[in-house]
């Protein structure tokens, strides 16, 4: 699971050293914040903060630019990272997440997705690029857990700017 974990932690080429957003220096953001079971974690940061309902057995927990929840017994896990795009298109960055991984990403009405195996464990990734502000939204599930991932990400609330 550990290949999988690295995987997920992929910066299209950003530097781990991106100012925060709310302009605070990376060194300086407050300890990733847990969540365990039965709970409703809010996760991420600044414009990119959702919630997700915790299951039984696993755990959620912010990461830079984002939120995970990951099966305790680490055999599956769920990330959700926002990013930088530049003057990236989605094609673009569909292709270069596709060249990190070694897959293919297929076109799907506005989102970017890939569903199958890689390196025999069950992936789904899925990509959401909003031109008008350069930010993407990628999806990554690894684990053969996929129907309580399914459970865990219908969950999923988007917080809006405003609250």
């Amino acid at each position: 699971m550990d290949g999988i974990l690295l995987h997920a932690k992929f910066t299209l080429d950003e530097p781990d050293e991106t100012p925060a957003p709310n302009g605070q220096s990376p060194q300086s953001q407050p300890a990733p914040e847990r969540r365990t079971a039965g709970e409703v974690a809010e996760l991420g940061s600044g414009d990119f903060r959702f919630t997700v309902e915790v299951p039984g057995g696993w755990t959620a927990e912010n990461v830079e630019r984002g939120g995970t929840v990951k099966k305790n017994d680490g055999s599956s896990l769920l990330v959700f990272k926002t990013f930088s795009t530049g003057d990236m298109t989605a094609s673009q960055i569909a292709g270069a997440i596709g060249q990190k991984f070694g897959i293919e990403l297929e076109k799907q009405g506005d989102t970017w997705i890939f569903k199958g195996d890689k390196d025999s464990t069950p992936l789904l990734i899925a990509l959401s690029h909003k031109a008008e502000d350069g930010t993407a939204v990628v999806l990554v599930c690894a684990g053969p857990d996929q129907n309580s991932m399914s459970r865990i990400f219908s969950t999923v609330k988007f917080i809006s700017k405003q609250q």
